[in-house]
């Protein structure tokens, strides 16, 4: 009888420690597993759902440069153009080496700063 009373109680518990250990997890490996993810949904021509990953391994890893030109091109495929520019920008400001992204933000940055953009392509 007294079994069956803290059955409940127990079954809270249990599943208590089981979350609490999903929960351990680094934020490197939550990182990771948000990107392979978003792969998965690149793939499958799923780009919102696959946006939303990147956007969560962001949060974890906000000065991650790929990160930042991942979701440039999930914008881009999104059809987005001013949000990619966006993320292109913060992708080759946090790396300089990442040219691709430097030159889609100044091809954005085109349209409204001629001279920005210019800059920026001398920079790169």
């Amino acid at each position: 009888m007294i079994a069956g009373k803290y059955r409940g109680v127990l079954a809270v518990g249990i599943a208590g420690l089981v979350l609490s250990g999903a929960g351990c997890a680094s934020d490197e490996q939550r990182v990771a597993n948000h990107i392979e993810e978003a792969e998965r949904l690149r793939e499958a021509g799923d780009h919102r759902s696959e946006l939303i990953e990147l956007r969560a391994a962001l949060q974890l890893d906000p000065k991650n440069a790929e990160l930042n030109r991942k979701i440039a091109l999930a914008y881009s495929a999104l059809g987005k153009p001013p949000q990619a520019a966006f993320f292109n920008g913060e992708a080759y400001r946090l790396d300089p080496t990442l040219t691709e992204a430097g030159l889609a933000h100044a091809q954005a940055l085109y349209g409204t700063e001629p001279e920005a953009a210019a800059d920026l392509i001398a920079e790169i």
